[in-house]
């Protein structure tokens, strides 16, 4: 079971809630991994989506902001985009 990510503080820091088990595990524990930090030339990201594919992986696609001119919402701005193999644990 996969929860949509969201973007947590002003660190432009993207988190995902993946539940984890092994196969030893009572109960399923959820686990908080980081998935794109904002590290220069990107000043922050924003607006994640994620899909399951055909193979069982993981997509995830985001906007990514490049340090510009003024204000942050007017920075350059293009899609950025990890996979996941292991159902969301490392990217």
């Amino acid at each position: 079971m996969y929860m949509a990510p969201r973007k947590l503080g002003l660190a432009g820091v993207f988190y995902l809630l993946a539940v984890a088990a092994s196969a030893g595990e009572r109960e399923l524990q959820p686990e908080i991994v980081m998935v794109a930090e904002a590290k220069e030339p990107v000043a922050r990201n924003s607006e994640a989506t994620m899909v399951e594919l055909a193979d069982g992986s993981l997509l995830m696609v985001w906007q990514e902001f490049e340090r510009g001119e003024g204000d942050s919402d007017f920075f350059p701005g293009r899609l950025a985009a990890m996979v996941s193999g292991d159902g969301g644990r490392t990217w």
